[in-house]
C-alpha cells in the first residue's frame, strides 16, 4: 500500500473520530499499524481509543509503542503515564509524567500530572515546584494557581 493511501486511511480515521465514531476509527488505526507500523502516531491515536473505551491494557500497550517509535513524543508520555498510574503502577506513571515534563518543558499538562501526583503522595514541595511552573507557562490557569495554593497551605 502506497503512502498515499496510508494517508487517506489516517484521514478517514481522523474524520470518524470527529463524528465520535471510536470503533471504526480504531479499526483503521489498526489497519495502519498493521501496514506500516513504524507511524508513531497512528499507535498514538489507536492507544487513545483502547484507554477511552476503557482497555487500559491495549492502551498502554499501543502509547508504548508510540513512544518506542518517537521517544520525543510529549503526549504520548503523558498518556503512557496517565495510563499506567490508573492501573496502579504509579511509579511508570510518574518516569513517564517527567519525560512528558523534560521532552517538552512548556507542556502545562505534564507538569499538572507531576504536581498532582505529588500532591497526592504528600510531597507537597515538589507539588509547588511543579505548579509553579504550570503558572509560569499559563499565567491565567485557575485550575494551577489553586493546586499551586493547595500545595502551599499544605505545607504551611
Amino acid at each position: 500500500m502506497s503512502s498515499i493511501e496510508i494517508d487517506h486511511l489516517i484521514k478517514q480515521a481522523e474524520t470518524l473520530i470527529n463524528n465520535s465514531d471510536y470503533e471504526a476509527a480504531s479499526r483503521l488505526y489498526e489497519k495502519v499499524c498493521q501496514i506500516d507500523p513504524s507511524i508513531s502516531d497512528s499507535w498514538f491515536m489507536l492507544g487513545i481509543i483502547h484507554a477511552e473505551k476503557g482497555r487500559m491494557e491495549e492502551g498502554r500497550d499501543c502509547l508504548k509503542k508510540a513512544v518506542e517509535l518517537d521517544p520525543d513524543a510529549a503526549e504520548a508520555h503523558l498518556n503512557l503515564g496517565s495510563g499506567f498510574s490508573k492501573m496502579g503502577d504509579t511509579e511508570k506513571g510518574l518516569y513517564h509524567y517527567n519525560l512528558a515534563a523534560k521532552t517538552d518543558p512548556d507542556y502545562a499538562d505534564a507538569w499538572m500530572m507531576l504536581g498532582l501526583h505529588y500532591g497526592k503522595s504528600g510531597v507537597y514541595d515538589e507539588a509547588e515546584r511543579c505548579f509553579r511552573h504550570v503558572v509560569r507557562i499559563l499565567p491565567d490557569s485557575y485550575e494551577g494557581q489553586m493546586n499551586l495554593t493547595m500545595a502551599l497551605r499544605a505545607q504551611a
